[in-house]
């Protein structure tokens, strides 16, 4: 069985439907976790969780966050506290993407934001805020191309 995009309205909820099946799914999961953090202090109002970010891409980290908050409000279930902070990504057209959507500071360089003054991906100077939650990526560019010579190596390691 596979989605058939055909008929499908550009409005259609499939990220949410796909997204609210999940939170379904793990909502146990979900709800001893957020007792847990909410126990510690973390994740409430006081405390919200600090997204920051690094070879960040899409930022898909923060949509997911913005994903499952709006997914838990429609179930009646508890929240987090949460707030994206900054994120970091080398690539001129990401940068583009990220500057665009999120209001996150964004940083250019990873190696550059342990500096004593570091500046954004604008030139200004941006001190890297205080976070709680830190999540880095990696380049998919060596495994986005299926059944390359180079992705076969890679698996093959």
């Amino acid at each position: 069985e596979y989605l058939d995009p055909c008929g499908l309205e550009a409005t259609d909820d499939i990220i949410g439907g796909l997204v609210g099946d999940q939170v379904d799914r793990i909502g146990g999961l979900l709800e001893r976790t957020l007792a847990a953090a909410s126990i510690a202090g973390i994740g409430g109002e006081a405390e919200p969780l600090r997204l920051g970010t690094a070879c960040s891409g899409t930022d898909a980290p923060a949509l997911a966050m913005t994903l499952v908050q709006e997914q838990l409000r429609m179930r009646g279930r508890r929240t987090f506290g949460y707030e994206h902070l900054f994120s970091c990504e080398n690539d001129p057209f990401k940068q583009a993407y990220l500057a665009r959507n999120f209001d996150a500071v964004l940083y250019p360089d990873i190696t550059k934001m342990s500096v004593k003054e570091p500046v954004d991906a604008f030139g200004a100077l941006q001190p890297v805020p205080t976070f709680n939650l830190f999540v880095a990526g990696t380049s998919c560019k060596n495994f986005s191309t299926m059944r390359s010579r180079k992705r076969l190596m890679i698996e093959d390691k």
